[in-house]
Parts: C-alpha cells; structure tokens; sequence
C-alpha cells in the first residue's frame, strides 16, 4: 500500500513539473527570449515555436519581437508546419508587424519554406537518393532566388541560398531529362526534344549520366 501511494505522489509531482514546464504566465519576457534561444540550440522546433507564440502573444511592443517573429517563421518550416509558415510569411510581408528592414530575412525564410517543403521527410530522415518530390515547389525556390538577388545584391543569405538551391537545381535537372528519356523511349521524340531544350535553357551546367541516355535516342 505504502509503495502505491509513494508511486501515486511521484506521478502527480511529474504531471505537476510537465505543467509547470508550460506555465508561460511565469516568465517574463528575458526568460522566454532565452528558451527560445536554448530550444533553438537542441534544434527542439516544436518548443521553440509554443515559446515563441507566447511571446509574440504577451511581448509584442518588446524591442526583441521582429527577431521573435522570424524565429517563429523559421520554427514552423522546421517543424514542417508549412500552411502555417505561408500563411505568417504572407501576414507579415502585407502588414505593419514585422520593420521593412527585415523583409530581407524574410524573403530568406520564404525560399527556405519552397526548398523544405519540396523535400520528402522521410527520404530526408533516411538519407535516401531521391529527396525532393515537389518540383513546383524548387521551381519557385529557383525564381524567388533569382528576384532575391536582383533585391539584396550584397545579402549574407546569397551564398547560404546557393549552397541550399545547388541540390535542388540537380533535381531539377534530373526531372526534365528524365521526362526527355521517358518520352524518347516511348518514340516521342518531339516532346523528349522539348524537354531536353528545357534542360538547357535553365540546367545546362549541370552535368548529369540521364543526357547522354537522352542524346543516345536523339541522336541514334
């Protein structure tokens, strides 16, 4: 009996201690920019995006919240909460909410959300060959660099977005040669010319195997 109420107080001091955890009311707002940022640190994206909903709820005059709210639209990406990192990103760019001076960052955040959401989760858990699978979500990746790099000449992000868009590029590479081959092994030979021109109007630096299958139709 002694050993059931001993285990009966320790479930109610732990629920007690998970509670506490997220009793936000607590904390003021030095102590929740400081959880966001540890959160930040363990990569923990589900917390990081309730403590920065907190702060943006309870804190919005404070001098830290433009940071907060990009936090916060990074958090949503990396949690894959994309309709909600759309939908913010958009509120943010069409309102007095966040300065025009981090409209920058935020362009950043909003080729990060294209490129993420083109990736499969679980091909990019397991490291598998083939990550990407929406390739009208690189495509406007693509695009939107473009415009950012007419916009921010001098930005810290261009080669962060280069590095981030190079594998994309591949993919997308890899997607209108491997159309190209698919029609040329039907004998579709006008659509797989199409699509091979499209490779080299957007890809032709990229070298990839699949445009020497291709050619070998085309030109055999």
């Amino acid at each position: 009996m002694m050993k059931k109420h001993i285990f009966v107080i320790a479930v109610v001091m732990l629920l007690g201690n998970v509670v506490a955890a997220f009793d936000y009311e607590a904390y003021s707002a030095d102590e929740i920019y400081s959880q966001i940022e540890r959160k930040e640190q363990r990569a923990d994206y589900k917390e990081v995006r309730d403590s920065a909903e907190f702060f943006v709820a309870h804190f919005p005059l404070d001098e830290r919240i433009d940071a907060v709210r990009l936090k916060l639209v990074s958090a949503y990406i990396d949690s894959r909460r994309f309709k909600l990192a759309a939908t913010y990103i958009e509120q943010l760019r069409n309102s007095v909410l966040l300065k025009k001076t981090y409209h920058e960052d935020l362009s950043f955040y909003e080729i990060k959300l294209y490129v993420t959401k083109s990736k499969h989760w679980m091909a990019e858990l397991f490291k598998m060959k083939q990550v990407y699978r929406n390739h009208g979500e690189i495509e406007k990746a693509v695009q939107q660099f473009e415009t950012f790099a007419t916009l921010y000449p001098r930005s810290q992000y261009l080669e962060p977005l280069r590095e981030m868009l190079a594998d994309t590029r591949f993919a997308l590479a890899n997607h209108e040669l491997g159309i190209a081959l698919h029609y040329a092994q039907k004998g579709n030979l006008d659509a797989a010319s199409q699509r091979l021109d499209r490779y080299y109007a957007g890809y032709a630096d990229i070298d990839t195997p699949l445009l020497e299958k291709v050619l070998s139709y085309l030109e055999g």
